[in-house]
């Protein structure tokens, strides 16, 4: 029956039961309708669960898909695994072949045959990429130019109209290494230049070269260290650090430097003595198409965005690419510390594009920066690298209640941040309430439905979200990880289930570097 082309099989959400079936039997399914392209064509709704599309085609749903789900998560992907299956689960599962059969004549009404044949067409493509991805649970994914960006499945876009699809991304790198590399005193040159047939450092990976006085010169590659010299003996002297300051821009109050119209920052070590002991030189880059992973969301929304990882994990030159595409018909600046996202010089850094630049004259300043930047040149969006400080957090939503969008940068991913007191105030803050003795008993039931802990004791004071995030969306990065972000659309619902120890919903969005096809795969983090 799975392989006829003549019996038409209906599954919602196909994926993971075509990969099943092919890595355990060997079956690549034919004629076969994914319900749930069926509600993205009628309903322009991409990823809906399959209640949500029985209830819009008026039929009784699942009754057990909440709790099932909960137990799923608990489980950490054991759920199905265990056998023999439990009666219950059967039971489970032959509840979705009862509620999908009884929606397949109104669904089979609801199309014309031209439509059906596309959406069959459709269905059979994602049951052959499930097969190709590193997981089933991998979704091929796309954007809609004619739709403002709108994510939708790759395979229904494709038959629908392909024209208008983003469906590949292939970011360009530009990072200029070479102006930092003519900088060096010529025997830090070994590695960076290929001379005398040594090890050639591939600079569209290099991040950092450190020099500390009377040590081995070095640098990072792929966050692994690599000495500039094979010899020991060649070490960093206080004339070395003086030939590369005397070559850049003057040092300001944050302990940075940089070259006129160049994206790298040049950052000393001080001695008590206020000596400069080590440079440490941070190699900058820009990437065109770095954020196409997130179009949807930077362009076919007005949602402001937080861009979260550990030093070194790209937010930055992501910051960068959003403000030169958002700049091309809005109105954009940039508050720019350190000049860490336009560049040393007057005249920013081409990679922002149209983008307007205000300079902050030191970190001290960033916050006071940010409120004038409203009240003095009325932005569309406002784009800030770095807030690491409270007042900056303050600034932040100041600057959102008057309207204002923002794409910003922080340290940290969203559990961190939500325990951060400094801050957790950019997705909503957190407050302690007190609960009455009812209230405190409809919370136990609410977080455990099942009343296993009926009898004991339970907590009278809650945590709880204190207002509206500042952010709406979190994008989460990894260092190492350019191709591979966490994106988390519901902030506000994010933090409540973190706030009530439970997991998340979010996406893990990818791009294929080998294709440039972009791939998405729900996840609960």
């Amino acid at each position: 029956m799975l392989v006829s082309t003549s019996t038409l099989k209906v599954i919602h959400d196909l994926r993971e039961d075509a990969f099943a079936l092919f890595k355990f039997g060997n079956i690549k399914m034919k004629n076969v309708l994914d319900s749930q392209l069926v509600h993205e064509h009628l309903f322009k709704t991409c990823f809906a669960g399959m209640n949500e599309f029985l209830e819009i085609m008026g039929f009784e749903t699942h009754e057990n898909k909440s709790a099932v789900g909960r137990d799923m998560d608990l489980s950490l992907g054991r759920y199905w695994k265990q056998r023999p299956l439990a009666q219950e689960k059967l039971d489970y599962a032959a509840l979705d072949v009862r509620c999908l059969f009884r929606s397949t004549q109104k669904v089979m009404e609801s199309l014309e045959d031209d439509k059906l044949l596309l959406l069959k067409e459709a269905s059979l493509a994602r049951a052959e990429n499930a097969l190709t991805t590193q997981k089933a649970a991998i979704r091929r994914i796309s954007f809609d130019t004619a739709k403002n960006h709108k994510l939708t499945s790759a395979e229904l876009l494709r038959l629908e109209n392909p024209s208008h699809g983003i469906f590949h991304s292939f970011p360009s790198i530009e990072n200029e290494a070479d102006k930092v590399i003519a900088l060096l005193p010529e025997r830090f040159l070994e590695k960076l230049s290929g001379s005398d047939d040594k090890q050639q450092i591939d600079l569209n990976s290099l991040t950092d070269i450190g020099l500390d006085q009377d040590r081995r010169p070095e640098c990072w590659v792929d966050g692994k260290r690599i000495f500039l010299s094979d010899n020991s003996q060649v070490t960093v002297t206080e004339q070395d650090i003086q030939y590369i300051l005397d070559q850049v821009g003057e040092i300001g109050s944050d302990n940075r430097a940089g070259l006129d119209g160049e994206l790298h920052r040049f950052s000393v070590i001080r001695a008590r003595n206020d000596q400069v002991l080590g440079l440490t030189i941070r190699i900058g880059r820009s990437i065109t198409g770095i954020s196409d992973l997130l179009l949807d969301q930077l362009v076919g929304s007005e949602k402001s965005i937080l861009i979260l990882g550990e030093p070194g994990s790209g937010k930055t030159t992501i910051v960068r690419e959003a403000a030169r595409i958002l700049a091309e018909e809005k109105h954009v600046l940039v508050v720019d510390t350190s000049n860490e996202i336009g560049g040393h010089g007057i005249k920013p850094h081409n990679c922002i594009g149209l983008a307007r630049r205000m300079m902050v004259r030191s970190l001290e300043e960033q916050s006071k920066v940010m409120i004038e930047c409203v009240q003095n040149h009325t932005p569309y969006c406002m784009v800030v690298d770095e807030i690491g400080r409270k007042k900056e957090v303050l600034a932040a939503s100041t600057v959102r209640q008057r309207g204002v969008r923002m794409i910003a940068s922080a340290h940290g991913d969203l559990r961190k941040l939500v325990q951060n007191q400094e801050l957790c105030g950019l997705v909503g803050g957190v407050q302690q309430v007190i609960l009455g003795d009812g209230m405190a008993a409809k919370e136990a039931l609410r977080r455990d439905p099942s009343g296993s802990r009926e009898g004991l004791a339970f907590a009278k004071v809650k945590v709880e979200r204190a207002t509206d995030p500042t952010f709406d969306v979190i994008v989460e990065l990894r260092r190492g990880l350019f191709d591979e972000w966490i994106v988390v659309t519901d902030v506000a619902k994010a933090v409540d289930s973190i706030l009530d120890g439970r997991l998340y919903k979010a996406e893990r969005r990818m791009r294929n570097s080998e294709t440039g096809e972009l791939e998405l795969e729900l996840i609960r983090s």
